[in-house]
Order: C-alpha cells, then sequence, then structure tokens
C-alpha cells in the first residue's frame, strides 16, 4: 500500500544499530547515502526461539523524507498488489528457476582510498539459480528450502553468512511458438534467513515462503 519498507531477517534487523548513521547501497558506483538509525521504525514479524528453526522476519519502516532520494535510484517492490494470486494460486515451485540473492560478507573487501573518500568497502552481490528441495509450514508460517552443491569447480560461496534477508525469487518460464523461453514475471517467493553445515558437500539455505511474506 503506502508503507515503504526493507524486508528482511529478524536477526538481521537485531544487528542494526539504533543509533548513529546506517549506509544503504543504492547504485553500483562509488557513492555514500546514510540513513538516521533513529528514524526508522523496526517491526518484529516472527521471532522463534531456536535460529535455525525460525520463524526470523522483520520490517524496517523508512522515513518518508528518505523515500524520494531512494526511489529515484530503486524500486519498490508492491506486495498488495500480488497478493491475492500469490496465495490462493500460486505458480508450481517446479515451474521454472528460484533464484536466491544476496551480498555475501566472505566476498566484501576493502579499497585504497580515492576520489575523496578515505573509507571504502566494497560489496559484491551473489543471484545463485537452483530450485526449492522442500517446502512445508509450521504455524503460520512457510519454509522453502534450497540445496548448494559443492565441489571443485564451484562458484558458489563458501559460506552464505550475510545473505540472511535476501530474497528468494521465483522467476517462471513460457515457451513461445517459436520455441523460445523466456521469463513470465519475477516473483518475491522467499526471504533467506539460515545456512545449515556442510554435509557431503551440500549445504542447506533456509527461507521464509510466500505465505510468510503475503499473509
Amino acid at each position: 500500500n503506502k508503507t515503504f519498507a526493507i524486508l528482511t531477517a529478524n536477526h538481521v534487523m537485531e544487528n542494526i544499530p539504533t543509533k548513529g548513521e546506517i549506509g544503504l547501497i543504492l547504485s553500483s558506483q562509488l557513492h555514500r547515502y546514510t540513513l538516521k538509525a533513529e528514524f526508522l521504525k523496526r517491526i518484529v514479524i516472527a521471532k522463534g526461539l531456536i535460529p535455525s528453526e525460525g520463524p526470523d522476519l522483520a520490517a524496517i519502516v523508512l522515513p518518508p523524507t528518505d523515500i524520494g532520494q531512494i526511489k529515484a535510484s530503486k524500486s519498490f517492490y508492491n506486495l498488495s498488489c500480488k497478493r491475492d494470486t500469490i496465495l490462493n494460486n500460486p505458480p508450481k515451485n517446479d515451474m521454472g528457476v528460484w533464484f536466491i540473492c544476496g551480498v555475501p560478507d566472505e566476498k566484501t573487501a576493502h579499497e585504497p582510498p580515492t576520489k575523496g573518500f578515505t573509507i571504502i568497502k566494497r560489496f559484491q552481490r551473489f543471484c545463485g539459480a537452483g530450485g526449492v528441495e522442500k517446502e512445508y509450514i509450521v504455524g503460520n508460517y512457510d519454509y522453502l528450502e534450497l540445496e548448494v552443491y559443492y565441489n571443485k569447480n564451484s562458484q558458489v560461496p563458501k559460506s552464505f553468512e550475510g545473505v540472511s534477508g535476501g530474497g528468494l525469487w521465483h522467476v517462471p518460464l513460457q515457451k513461445s511458438k517459436e520455441r523460445k523461453i523466456t521469463p513470465q514475471e519475477i516473483i518475491l517467493s522467499g526471504v533467506a534467513f539460515y545456512q545449515s553445515s556442510m554435509i557431503d558437500n551440500i549445504r542447506t539455505i533456509k527461507c521464509h515462503g510466500r505465505r510468510s511474506i503475503y499473509k
């Protein structure tokens, strides 16, 4: 509706300072944009007792004074306009491809000073394709699990620490008469919050699913 917020994992929100400035990434270019921590409204949607089990979901409502400048660079995803369709007639999980997107901490680096900036931190976005291995509901919240396979040629992060709060996106595909495959739409379908230990070169990423987000 008319609420502009950042959807994230609750444990991520708990680690954000309550005073001072918080940096927000709005561009792939070198820049500095900050929010006043005191002006953020923090909403706990769900907080479980065991981190690996969840639930773990929160929203950070942004100050109205910052919305205009953020919208000049970024787009907000409208949950309201898709709510009925996603809750009542969602696309099947095996229709198309899933992408988990976030910023792994292991890819974060410090850069030498330049262009008037004395301290520079570089973040690298990761967006990996795969499929949902497991879906289930516990109480009022649903969960999706993805498996990450590692071998000697793997280019995925060794650890997904830092990806918590990142989006899980579902991209249903369609084939045209010319046999060209194109995406139908791009649907926000989950929020990552936990990574398992690696067992037999496989790591599980646990996310909240569509019911948790849209309902």
